[in-house]
């Protein structure tokens, strides 16, 4: 993780260099990388921030001696950072997962009525609006590309680009 935020900082210091702002591909590019490894750097920056605090609050513990409020309070204030910690180290796994080199693409979804009649088609209709709110919920944008509607509601066929 420290080679991430050593990394991170190269690319931010690469931002300024003139070279790199004459290039809009490389401009791009390097912007693009920095995205990228963000959102993990500043997660692991919280989690060591986080540690420092926990050894803090160990070191009070130890140092209270026979006073009980200075005790307790530094207990609560281990058992309030204990959970960040784990609830970070959770964040940092999955943000460690490699990316899908697909993730950023758009994609086409088609939804067809099977057999079934005008049931099918309304549960096509259904579907489509249960992705709709799943989409716009996401912050996607889709455009209905095709879709044929069904005798008595719904679609026996929908063609829609997500983005």
């Amino acid at each position: 993780l420290d080679e991430f935020r050593r990394s991170y900082q190269a690319l931010t210091e690469r931002l300024g260099d003139p070279d790199v702002l004459e290039d809009s591909k490389l401009l791009q590019k390097v912007m693009s990388d920095r995205a990228s490894s963000e959102e993990v750097v500043m997660a692991y920056e919280e989690y060591c921030r986080l540690l420092e605090e926990l050894e803090g609050a160990k070191e009070l513990f130890q140092e209270a001696g026979d006073d009980p409020e200075l005790k307790e309070m530094a207990r609560a204030e281990i058992k309030e950072i204990e959970p960040q910690l784990e609830r970070l180290e959770a964040e940092m796994k999955i943000l460690l997962l490699p990316k899908d080199p697909n993730d950023n693409r758009n994609i086409m979804l088609e939804i067809r009525a099977g057999t079934g009649g005008s049931e099918a088609s309304i549960f096509a209709g259904d579907l489509l609006d249960v992705y709709r709110k799943y989409i716009s919920a996401q912050g996607w944008q889709s455009t209905i590309i095709d879709s044929s509607p069904g005798d008595d509601g719904g679609y026996k066929n929908v063609v829609m680009e997500v983005k």
